[in-house]
């Protein structure tokens, strides 16, 4: 994964949590999001695509779950995530 860059604070389409920070993956890592970027909810694991306009997330198309299903570095972090938070205390 990349370093984090600070961002504007957006918050999770699905559980309201508040981001300010974004890592990338890939090689190299892009410094930052852009337009057409991935979002993975760190709190609830939630998929959204960043956009250039406010309100800067929007859900993904049933095709671009599908792409985005494919790519194997989103599949690890996903289940990586999926893991984290399972093993939160309730």
């Amino acid at each position: 994964m990349g370093t984090h860059v600070l961002l504007p604070v957006y918050r999770c389409l699905r559980c309201g949590h508040a981001f300010d920070r974004a890592s990338g993956v890939g090689e190299p890592p892009p410094p930052a999001p852009t337009p057409g970027s991935v979002s993975l909810c760190i709190r609830c694991g939630h998929l959204a695509i960043f956009t250039d306009a406010e309100p800067w997330l929007r859900e993904a198309t049933d095709a671009e779950r599908v792409q985005i299903d494919a790519d194997p570095d989103i599949r690890r972090i996903r289940r990586c995530l999926a893991e984290a938070i399972a093993e939160r205390p309730s």
